[in-house]
């Protein structure tokens, strides 16, 4: 009887479907609650919200009039960039379902994204790692996190965008093993639509390159070069779609142009980056997705049968360890000396993960946890 009881509970454990039905539950539960207590009132959130009613009766038209009023109209100028046509049209999709086009109801679209959030990124570590234990860990750590919580409640891109850059990687690390031209279209789909959402993902780009670069130079591996064509051809497919809508190259050049120019004298954005929102939002859209799994201590310590893509799942880690110094160190009073100061300490980081190699994943991904939060 207890020999069954253990198989039963191994299998629970292994399966990856309980795990990713378990976790989503439990993220929606843990965030339901929220959707009825948070007062939606953020300029942003009411402007897309403006977007998405835009969107559903005018479509592109009524984007390419917005774009055209943005530099003369001072309430567009307080919003975002009406440009971000892949989140604008989820949520004009999503209003429609709920039956308004409030932020109340385009809040519904960041729930949806921050729950699949989960599911995928638990799905993904478990590619990575082929870890039962450390895939359970990454979808606890995606439920649990307050931000991506906190995110999922209001009516902005944020957990849209985080769902979709974490995608791009996932198809990115598939497409890298195997150059399907399946996944090759998939990784395409999710860098446009990605792009769509915001222009910030390009920062996975050098993620991207430095992935490819371990595997040509390290690993002794041909790249497929299947893979890159999907991340040219995406930018410049946004780049057309973005020019349409703006009316012209010109017009696209100048729209951002003054957008820039803005960032310079608006106090909301003046407040904030002086604030810890600019790394939290930074964190959120384009390094965390990755931390969550390269601070768990299960991809440094790698062992078989996952051994032979070590250098897809370390280089992005590392990368991100850079970006995290630079970034904390980009706030500091004195840059270079942060940034001497920060990257011993992440690196001794990185050195004493190697020294639990012999631990079970599970203390490993404790005392991974533990040594990262030591090197911040």
């Amino acid at each position: 009887m207890e020999t069954k009881s253990r198989i039963s509970l191994d299998h629970l454990i292994r399966s990856r479907w309980i795990a990713v039905c378990v976790l989503v539950l439990l993220a929606a539960a843990l965030r339901l609650h929220g959707m009825s207590q948070v007062k939606r009132t953020g300029w942003d959130e009411n402007a897309y919200a403006y977007y998405a009613r835009t969107w559903s009766k005018e479509g592109a038209a009524g984007i390419r009039r917005l774009v055209a009023d943005y530099p003369h109209d001072e309430r567009l100028q307080k919003s975002p960039l009406p440009l971000r046509v892949a989140f604008i049209a989820a949520g004009a999709a999503t209003s429609r379902l709920t039956g308004g086009y409030t932020a109340d109801d385009l809040a519904w679209l960041s729930f949806c994204a921050g729950l699949g959030m989960v599911a995928a990124g638990t799905l993904f570590a478990r590619e990575m790692t082929a870890e039962p234990v450390i895939a359970w860990l990454t979808g606890l750590l995606l439920c649990t996190s307050p931000l991506a919580a906190g995110l999922s409640l209001r009516a902005t891109q944020d957990s849209f965008m985080g769902l979709v850059t974490l995608l791009a990687l996932w198809m990115f690390y598939r497409a890298s093993r195997c150059a399907s031209l399946f996944h090759c279209l998939l990784l395409g789909i999710c860098v446009l639509v990605g792009f769509l959402t915001k222009e910030t993902l390009a920062f996975i780009y050098p993620l991207m390159g430095c992935a490819m670069a371990w595997q040509h130079c390290v690993e002794k591996r041909k790249i497929a070069w299947l893979v890159v064509v999907p991340l040219i051809v995406a930018p410049i497919l946004y780049f057309i779609i973005a020019s349409m809508l703006c009316g012209g190259i010109g017009n696209y050049v100048s729209t951002y142009e003054f957008y820039g120019t803005l960032q310079e004298k608006l106090g909301y954005t003046t407040h904030y980056e002086k604030g810890p929102w600019d790394a939290y939002f930074v964190d959120f859209l384009v390094i965390a997705p990755m931390v969550f799994f390269a601070a768990i201590a299960g991809l440094a310590a790698l062992q078989p049968p996952a051994k032979e893509n070590a250098g897809l799942r370390a280089v992005p880690g590392a990368v991100c360890e850079w970006m995290h110094c630079i970034r904390h160190a980009a706030g500091d009073q004195y840059p270079a000396v942060a940034f001497c100061r920060l990257l011993p300490a992440r690196g001794g980081c990185g050195v004493g993960l190697q020294i639990f190699e012999a631990i079970p994943a599970a203390g490993r991904a404790f005392w991974g946890g533990v040594l990262r939060d030591a090197g911040e």
